[in-house]
């Protein structure tokens, strides 16, 4: 199994845009802290590596996270096959901006194109 810093560090040798280390250290901090954060949104995937670490915090916590890119869904959902997480991390490759549920999250995390932000 390829550990999580080994995708980490292959990530930014590929030049796949991951969150900062410290602003995601941030981020897994704010959800510890949160007992009430279980279902979170991502919104950007890459290789899957933040919501692998969202999910590892507690057992009862669900990511739902959306990748524009096919081959970048592909590898995401490998990744967390690999992990064994696919029960409770979902990947949907669409465009955010078009995703629609009825799920209602506690948190919601955008990390997705910059660009996009407003739209």
């Amino acid at each position: 199994m390829t550990s999580l810093q080994e995708m980490h560090d292959q990530a930014r040798r590929d030049s796949i845009p991951l969150m900062k280390d410290d602003g995601m250290e941030f981020l897994l901090a704010f959800i510890q802290q949160d007992l009430n954060i279980r279902d979170i949104l991502e919104c950007g995937t890459a290789v899957g590596y933040s919501a692998i670490r969202m999910a590892q915090i507690r057992w009862d916590m669900t990511v739902d996270t959306i990748e524009i890119d096919p081959v970048m869904a592909e590898t995401a959902a490998a990744n967390i096959r690999e992990h064994g997480l696919s029960d409770r991390v979902h990947v949907y490759c669409t465009d955010a901006a078009e995703f629609r549920t009825d799920r209602i999250y506690d948190l919601i995390f955008v990390d997705a194109a910059k660009s996009q932000y407003k739209r």
